[in-house]
């Protein structure tokens, strides 16, 4: 039990000011300060690299990690959400490569990722092929192109076209739509000045002072599809919306993804009440997890154990009983140790582990929880997250949970690194509280800070 009275020291230390009191929580830290906080690297990926195709959500979760290789587990799952086989060109197998082909080409072909040129490129893929459309006598355009896709999407249509236009010499194109202004495509001067006069070259006449042009009719035939299509301004907002958004994908995985991560909030896990087992136990999200044996535990009489004795015991057990003591051992009470490593028959150690389990998977205001599960998976993710077990921040994510946010401080000029984990409630103190867990000299495993630290 002296493990156990030490982690409820250690939770109590850190009600901060406030913590409890009619005071406020500390306030969130922005998107802003969350994304000046990443290392550069992963800040040019989240900003820039990644920026166009991004979900909203998926954007939020990577603001909350805190640790290189939860970036990693990420990115990993975000390449794969959009290279399942069942999606539209360009997503698909082998999407990776290609977004990174296309990005290159963005910025280098099509005036980069933040204008129209560079969005669709990256959203749909390099087009079958682009015409310049070139003067016709005196009809005189600024640049202007024709891009045709085929079979856009996997929408099925032979071909798609699209205009796209300078407004002035050099700038980035601009995705011609209903309500663009005729003098951004026409030159000043220009025989013809709208794409409706255009018609005049499909039905020429002998008096036309502009002379026909079969070119001319061909992009008149263009516009007109075009204009058909998009229908109204509003129209032509809602096909520019569609044309140039982050391809839609599944997000489905993301709270599976936030799961495996220790540090992030959790609702999942906090609406399963499992903050405690029943009776006059003390709750399992705190140190007080280690509740009192019952008289419902299938074992003899105990003795008390050496620890030379419990450590023979323990050795002597067979492999998926030592397992089990592993898998508890933060929350098993020294009592309860000693009544299992005695009881000899194993079918009376089947019960009695059915009987731990269940005497924790009813908290004190009856509401019943699968605890085996939900402390299973603190145990997983606490091995994923820090490999090591006997650290401190193991040891809070299994006792408590994860934390409902966590603050990374990097000030290397100030500080060394630090965390700061957050827990709107813990039921064993009723309180919101603080824990502030440091790197000593900057290097080695996060130690959880006392005020006897200093």
């Amino acid at each position: 039990m002296r493990r156990a009275a030490l982690f409820l020291f250690l939770t109590a230390s850190f009600l901060l000011p406030g913590a409890g009191s009619g005071q406020s929580a500390a306030p969130e830290p922005s998107r802003k300060d969350r994304i000046a906080a990443l290392p550069a690297d992963e800040r040019r990926w989240l900003t820039e690299f990644v920026a166009p195709i991004i979900q909203p959500e998926e954007e939020e979760l990577y603001l909350k990690l805190t640790e290189p290789h939860q970036r990693e587990t990420f990115k990993q799952a975000f390449w794969a959400r959009r290279e399942r086989s069942d999606l539209a060109p360009p997503l698909g197998p082998g999407y990776r490569q290609r977004y990174e082909e296309l990005r290159r080409a963005a910025d280098e072909k099509y005036d980069g990722w933040r204008h129209d040129a560079g969005r669709m490129v990256l959203r749909w893929g390099e087009p079958a092929s682009i015409e310049e459309v070139r003067d016709c006598g005196p009809t005189r355009f600024r640049d202007l192109e024709i891009w045709t896709y085929s079979n856009l999407g996997g929408s099925g249509r032979l071909t798609q076209r699209y205009l796209f236009y300078r407004p002035v010499s050099l700038a980035p194109r601009k995705l011609w739509t209903v309500g663009t202004r005729d003098s951004e495509i026409f030159e000043p001067g220009s025989c013809r000045k709208s794409f409706q006069e255009l018609f005049a070259d499909c039905s020429p006449q002998a008096a036309d002072s502009c002379g026909p042009c079969q070119d001319l009719c061909d992009l008149f035939k263009i516009w007109q599809e075009i204009r058909t299509r998009q229908g109204s301004e509003s129209g032509a907002q809602m096909e520019l919306a569609k044309l140039l958004a982050p391809p839609k994908i599944s997000t489905e995985d993301l709270s599976q993804v936030s799961d495996r991560f220790a540090g992030l909030g959790n609702p999942k896990a906090k609406s399963l009440g499992v903050e405690g087992p029943s009776g006059t136990a003390s709750v399992p999200t705190s140190t007080g997890a280690k509740v009192t044996a019952q008289t419902s535990t299938p074992a003899p009489a105990h003795r008390k154990l050496s620890r030379k004795e419990v450590k023979e015991l323990t050795a002597q057990l067979a492999q998926k009983y030592r397992d089990f003591l592993e898998l508890v051992d933060l929350i098993v009470t020294d009592e309860e140790r000693e009544v299992f490593l005695q009881i000899t028959d194993n079918y009376q150690k089947d019960r009695f582990i059915e009987s731990f389990w269940r005497r924790r998977s009813t908290d004190s205001q009856g509401i019943r929880t699968d605890y085996q599960a939900v402390h299973t998976h603190r145990v997983e993710m606490a091995k994923e997250q820090f490999k090591n077990l006997n650290t401190d921040r193991a040891k809070v994510l299994i006792i408590n949970g994860p934390p409902d946010a966590v603050v990374p401080i990097d000030c290397p000029e100030v500080f060394v690194p630090i965390q700061i984990w957050y827990y709107d409630r813990l039921e064993s103190l009723r309180s919101k509280v603080y824990l502030i867990f440091y790197a000593p000299y900057g290097v080695g495993d996060y130690k959880l800070w006392l005020p006897i630290d200093g």
